[in-house]
Parts: C-alpha cells; sequence; structure tokens
C-alpha cells in the first residue's frame, strides 16, 4: 500500500510539472504573476528584430490597431492561433498589424519553423524574454491588443478562436 500511495504521489507531482512546462517551458517560474499587464495603459516598447535581422519597434507601428501575440514553435495552442492572425492580418491591411513575437528560441528555429508555415505578418525573436518579461507573459500562447495610439487595451491569456478575436478586432474598431 505504501508503494502504491508512494507512485501516486510521483505520478500527480510528474503531471503538474510537465503540464507547467507545457504551459510555460523552461522559464515558468520566473515569476509568479499569472500572464499580463494591466489593460488601458501605454503598452511597453519593444524593439525586436525578425530572422532576416530587420529591426521592428512598436512605436513604428502605430497609427494602426496592433495584435502582440507571444509563441513558441513547440507550442500546438500557439499554432493553430497562427491561420486566424494571418486572415485577419491580410483582411485589414490598412488598419491592422500582427506581431508574432517567438520567446526564448534561436533564429534557425524559427527560421526552420517558418518555411513549414504561410505567415506574412511580423514574425519577432524574443531569444532573452525580454520583452516577454515586460508584458509579464507566463503562459503562452498570450496575446496583447494595442489600439492606434498605442495603448493595450486587452489581453488574451491561452489559445483564442476566430469568434474571440474578432470580437477583440472589433471592440478596437477594426471591424468597423
Amino acid at each position: 500500500v505504501t508503494i502504491v500511495i508512494g507512485v501516486w504521489i510521483g505520478v500527480c507531482l510528474g503531471a503538474l510539472v510537465v503540464g507547467a512546462l507545457i504551459l510555460k517551458g523552461p522559464n515558468l517560474f520566473k515569476n509568479t504573476e499569472l500572464a499580463g499587464l494591466e489593460t488601458d495603459i501605454p503598452a511597453p516598447e519593444f524593439e525586436l528584430v525578425d530572422v532576416s535581422g530587420n529591426i521592428v519597434r512598436l512605436s513604428d507601428l502605430r497609427g494602426k490597431a496592433v495584435v502582440v501575440n507571444f509563441w513558441a514553435t513547440w507550442c500546438g495552442p500557439c499554432v493553430q492561433e497562427m491561420p486566424t492572425f494571418q486572415k485577419y492580418f491580410e483582411l485589414y491591411p490598412d488598419d491592422l498589424v500582427v506581431v508574432g513575437i517567438d520567446e526564448e528560441e534561436s533564429a534557425s528555429q524559427v527560421q526552420a519553423f517558418l518555411q513549414t508555415v504561410d505567415l506574412s505578418y511580423y514574425i519577432l525573436l524574443d531569444e532573452n524574454a525580454v520583452t516577454a518579461d515586460a508584458y509579464q507573459v507566463l503562459v503562452l500562447p498570450s496575446t496583447f491588443f494595442i489600439d492606434r495610439e498605442g495603448i493595450l487595451r486587452f489581453k488574451h491569456i491561452g489559445t483564442m478562436n476566430e469568434n474571440l478575436f474578432r470580437d477583440y478586432l472589433d471592440k478596437l474598431g477594426v471591424l468597423e
């Protein structure tokens, strides 16, 4: 009976650790807050490079609604969201910018992944999670909705379906 209880406890603890690592990866325990800043504040500025080495700054995107999505190649739910982001990026090119920020992976990892998908929105590298930390990201995927003036209006932690994404875009005035 003691061995059975010990095995059961070990399995439960292992499941918790594996589940936590799936949600966040190796930096799960770097802070204890649930992901995300307060809303209705200026979105934290970032300056990141894409896989080709081009610099992209959040401030350069002002004038359009900006969706910032934190993701990783190993994150299945992140990959599932990408076609929806791509669809609306293409439908509203004058009003919407989509930025996918890959967290803590190398350019070569991300480049290899991008060869398997058809994306034309910004894919940026946050190899040391500096930007993820600024946005207080703890769970992947995490998506932030920034208005045309650079104010963070909404955040969505976890997987998002197309209907939810449309609701956020509507609230930002993109679908009007």
